[in-house]
């Protein structure tokens, strides 16, 4: 018990001189740094008239030096036990807070935007990861200045889609319009020419849709945000039940999950008027009562009202 109570005693102690030499050390560079004001500022207002532009010059010039010399001691001087300096420490807060700040303005303008749906909308959003990222790493700019440069490009983005809403023109302006690049099967070469578009993109956007013969296609339309939409002429289109004069049962319920990872999800009941007692009279049809939800990983009520489950540990056979 003696030997521990010393070790201790030095740990303490020794910390304690660590926090007073650190202490001790941020009053010297306190000190010089008042020196340099005070020395600075008789340099400005002694002599007669007005000072001399280069000797404000040296005076302005050696006293940023200075400054600039003590932070860099406190920052090598004070570090934590990790290894890391006050520069560190100020990236990493200024990261944690630009990434919070631009969680929530990305939220507030909407999915439209995380979704870059438009060219617009993409320009934006790689605007918005450029001050933020700016913000976080380069110190020449302030915390303060970064966040109002991402509140005002999120004003403003906001306003401009309301407008866009309001006016068609505008909204033509900024988003532009569909493009017909294959007519009744032919391919329209200026239209192509006009969007940049060449063969080797075209057949590339066609087996994106599963397409791998031009003949397939009636009409082909590029949209603003890049992609291609297809019709196909009438006799390569799918076969619908339709077409095949099937009876055709209606869904009563669009396929949606009930329970994931163990957990009743009860918004998705509340939303399909169901209860949780529904759920365990239908649970117990497939054999789980409501007490076994730790066994039960997924379960997905199907469009035709039954339950399907997918237990926690499957066995592969």
């Amino acid at each position: 018990m003696r030997i521990r109570r010393s070790v201790k005693q030095r740990k303490k102690s020794t910390r304690w001189l660590q926090r007073k030499k650190a202490n001790d050390f941020f009053r010297q560079v306190r000190r010089e740094a008042s020196a340099a004001v005070q020395t600075f500022g008789a340099g400005v207002v002694s002599g007669s008239g007005a000072m001399p532009n280069h000797v404000y010059d040296e005076g302005r010039a050696d006293y940023e030096a200075r400054f600039s010399l003590y932070r860099i001691k406190i920052s090598r001087k004070w570090e934590t036990p990790f290894n890391w300096g006050l520069a560190d420490m100020d990236i990493a807060i200024r990261t944690i807070t630009s990434f919070l700040f631009l969680l929530v303005l990305t939220r507030f303008l909407g999915k439209k935007q995380i979704s870059h749906i438009t060219l617009f909308n993409y320009i934006t959003g790689i605007t918005f990861g450029s001050i933020a990222a700016s913000t976080a790493i380069d110190t020449q700019i302030s915390m303060k200045s970064g966040l109002i440069g991402l509140v005002i490009w999120t004003i403003l983005t906001f306003f401009v889609g309301k407008l866009s809403l309001e006016f068609p023109k505008i909204r033509v302006l900024l988003d532009g319009e569909p493009t017909i690049v294959i007519k009744k099967g032919k391919i329209l070469e200026k239209a192509m020419k006009s969007m940049h578009l060449n063969m080797d993109d075209l057949s590339m956007l066609l087996r994106e849709k599963d397409i791998f013969s031009i003949s397939e296609v009636d009409y082909a339309i590029l949209e603003p945000h890049g992609r291609l939409s297809v019709l196909k002429k009438a006799e390569n289109e799918h076969v619908t039940k339709k077409d095949m004069k099937l009876s055709i049962t209606p869904r009563i319920y669009m396929p949606t999950e009930v329970i994931v990872d163990g957990q009743i999800v009860t918004k998705n009941l509340k939303d399909l008027n169901l209860s949780v007692k529904w759920l365990e009279e239908e649970l117990r049809r497939t054999g789980y009562a409501l007490e076994q939800l730790n066994q039960i990983f997924y379960a997905e009520l199907q469009s035709d009202g039954n339950i399907h489950v997918d237990e926690r540990s499957d066995s592969m056979h």
